[in-house]
């Protein structure tokens, strides 16, 4: 076995508490008077839409925020038979409180008809809602010469939400959404509760959050739920900033153990932690999440944690870990980067070997992107027992096949690239 060490990045970080963040606004909407505008943490909303109450029914508490409907003539309203309200609620930004450089915000929501668009959180450049009914971040980040850069627009995409794809279901599930940007590392993340689901945006490390004003945070801007007067809608509102790491990292790594890529990397605590994003890149600019590793949420005990990416490119691979914490807050940590070296392309490897039902993979490493190869099938006696295209990455390809067609017995795979027949034997036990 070839074990090559190519980087290890080493950083200790400091020793943190427990807490992630510091709540600077929070909005529980439990006045049993109805009244929305006040405040369990910071300062008193100091105005509302015309009909917006706290009513029963909220997301684990007796009340939450129903937006209302009014009647005709009533607050501006010129159609029959109602009008919806927006929420549209004003926190007063006292001595610029909420223009902090590391934003972190979470809001209870459901959903039941089509509520097109509208902020949870809007503040100067800061959106944090839905649009077209997609759960939706933007934001900007300091540009390095005294400016910002121009607002980044990214949404989540939880695969289980089909519909649109990537709309939040109309099914009065209530859900928690998350927002938050980590300067330290660039990163900006938008979470869901329900699936549990990230997405990311990487910025560059090291650049505030920027393009605040005096201007007041406005809770719920038009959101009105569409005339839905009957269901409170918004629940638990809380505005703060990222104040500390939730986990202690000593070490991530890589290592080229034949032709794959082994990650691995060691946390000396963990408080509050739900489970790490890997990332991969051909560039260092563009990644893809590959896998998610959970943990241990709270820990003084050191764990070790390891990854194996089966499809590295061809060259230069770049990785990097995020942690999420419970809350769905995210941190970021320096990217390394690992160099794959072959002494030529080829059929790698093929595994389960032997196999009983299922699928065969086969590992190929291919030198450019976009190009064509041909596995067939044969058995022992030359009969062809199968064949399948495929269209090839840089890199390793992990190509699958099909075996449950295939009798007890020995086989061979063949496979065609660039005019070379690549081949290895397997073995079906049924």
């Amino acid at each position: 076995m070839m074990k090559k060490t190519i980087v290890s990045v080493l950083f200790l970080l400091a020793v943190y508490g427990a807490c992630q963040a510091q709540v600077l606004s929070e909005f529980l909407f439990e006045d049993p008077g109805g009244n929305e505008l006040i405040a369990t943490i910071g300062p008193n909303a100091t105005s509302s839409g015309c009909g917006v109450r706290c009513k029963p029914s909220g997301n684990g508490s007796p009340r939450g925020l129903n937006t209302g409907i009014t009647g005709f003539g009533a607050c501006g309203c010129g159609s029959f038979p109602n009008c919806p309200v927006n929420v549209n609620m004003s926190v007063p930004n006292i001595g610029n409180l909420f223009n902090v450089t590391n934003p972190l915000m979470s809001i209870d929501y459901r959903h039941f008809n089509s509520e097109n668009g509208g902020a949870f959180f809007q503040k100067d450049q800061l959106f944090f809602g839905l649009q077209f009914e997609k759960i939706t971040g933007i934001y900007t980040y300091d540009n390095g010469v005294g400016g910002c850069v121009t607002p980044i627009n990214f949404a989540a995409y939880p695969p289980a939400w089909v519909t649109g794809p990537g709309n939040v279901p109309r099914d009065g599930v209530w859900r928690t959404y998350t927002f938050s940007y980590d300067p330290a590392s660039g990163v900006a993340s938008i979470s869901v509760s329900n699936p549990a689901h990230t997405e990311l945006s990487f910025g560059v490390a090291g650049m505030n959050f920027c393009g605040w004003t005096a201007a007041a945070l406005v809770i719920g801007s038009s959101i009105d739920n569409l005339r839905d007067s009957t269901n409170t809608i918004l629940d638990n509102s809380r505005y703060g900033r990222l104040t500390v790491t939730p986990v202690l990292l000593d070490y991530f790594k890589g290592d080229q153990v034949d032709h794959e890529v082994e990650l691995s990397w060691k946390t000396a605590s963990q408080s509050n932690h739900q489970s790490f994003l890997v990332y991969r890149s051909e560039d260092g600019n563009n990644w893809t999440e590959i896998s998610r590793v959970f943990g241990e949420a709270n820990t003084q005990v050191p764990q070790d944690y390891t990854f194996r990416d089966k499809t590295p490119y061809r060259g230069l691979n770049f990785y990097r870990i995020v942690q999420v914490d419970q809350s769905g807050a995210t941190t970021g940590y320096p990217s390394i980067k690992v160099n794959m070296e072959y002494a030529e392309n080829g059929l790698l490897a093929l595994y389960p070997n032997p196999i009983n039902f299922g699928t065969l993979h086969l590992q190929f490493d291919a030198e450019d992107n976009h190009e064509p190869a041909l596995l067939t099938v044969v058995s022992l006696d030359g009969r062809v027992m199968g064949k399948q295209g495929y269209e090839l990455k840089s890199g390793i390809n992990d190509l699958e096949y099909n075996i449950d067609q295939l009798a007890t017995g020995l086989y061979i795979a063949k496979i065609t690239y660039r005019g070379k027949t690549h081949s290895q034997r397997f073995s079906v036990m049924k």
